[in-house]
């Protein structure tokens, strides 16, 4: 069993790294209904040193470096002014770090260990089992910072699959396409996907350097802007890439790979055409008096 979890403010990712978590599973079975309770966290669970990183993972490894600035941040500012300028100041290079953390631990399950993001439970199970895990910030009432407990029940002989995005068609234009798939997918939102084209249909390659990520437009927006999503139902559902400076009236040809919160890749999408056709030209140059 791997698990995965992620502080949801800046304010308390950094307070969990310093403290560290605790990991309590629970076992229910037929003979221990109310289940037995185990630590596996004997010692505070914290993110790895720079010296245990330097020893465990390469220099060459991104996400991992990114993790690790992101965690000991040596460019980062020691000093604080207390004025608004310095709060604002503080804040965005604390948000910073804390965005790049938790999109590495994402990405990468190597920089989820670095982190402190994750964790691997070996011990044998027994299929018919139910299994509780419990994760919280190892501290005490005193604190002024709180951090909610975070649970997860699932069956021992359950099995977690990683399935393709949903895609949703293309929309043509001028030199251009934008490709549209669903947010949501069979098992869950991916963390970030990679695009790939083809102009056989045969040979694809990716034509994203970094994983692609796009934040929900708020409702504001969806009713200003009808223009950009114009026959798009629900556009809030839908994750857009517009690939652009193409050759009209060329095929080609595309494919979505999702990256879901343990860094696993997912198969590959429906493979989605588009090209501009001799017909749709002449009607945009159609005019109507």
């Amino acid at each position: 069993m791997v698990l995965r979890w992620a502080p949801t403010s800046a304010a308390q990712w950094l307070f969990a790294s310093q403290k560290g978590y605790r990991i309590q599973k629970t076992i229910i079975s037929k003979n221990a209904n109310q289940g037995v309770s185990t630590l596996l966290t004997p010692n505070k669970f914290l993110p790895l040193t720079l010296e245990d990183v330097k020893k465990r993972y390469s220099k060459q490894d991104s996400y991992v470096g990114a993790a690790v600035q992101s965690l000991y941040n040596p460019k980062a500012s020691t000093t604080f002014e207390a004025s608004v300028g310095g709060i604002i100041q503080k804040s965005n290079e604390q948000n910073s770090r804390y965005a790049s953390a938790m999109l590495s631990a994402d990405y990468s399950a190597n920089a989820a260990t670095v982190l402190g993001l994750r964790w691997v439970d070996k011990e044998p199970k027994n299929p018919e089992d139910i299994i509780m895990y419990k994760v919280w910030v190892d501290t005490d009432a005193k604190s002024a910072i709180k951090v909610d407990t975070a649970t997860v029940v699932l069956f021992a002989n359950q099995f977690s699959k990683v399935y393709a995005p949903i895609t949703a068609g293309i929309l043509q234009g001028d030199s251009q396409v934008t490709l549209r798939w669903y947010r949501m997918s069979l098992d869950g939102e991916f963390s970030g996907y990679l695009i790939e084209r083809s102009e056989d249909g045969k040979n694809f390659k990716t034509i994203t350097a970094n994983p692609y990520i796009q934040t929900p437009a708020d409702e504001h927006t969806l009713k200003q802007d009808s223009l950009t999503y114009k026959g798009i139902p629900n556009p809030s559902s839908l994750i857009t890439y517009i690939d652009s400076n193409l050759v009209n009236y060329r095929k080609y040809y595309y494919r979505v790979v999702g990256i879901d919160p343990f860094g696993v890749y997912s198969p590959v999408s429906e493979v989605m055409i588009g090209s501009r056709s001799e017909e749709r030209r002449v009607g945009k140059e159609c005019r109507i008096g």
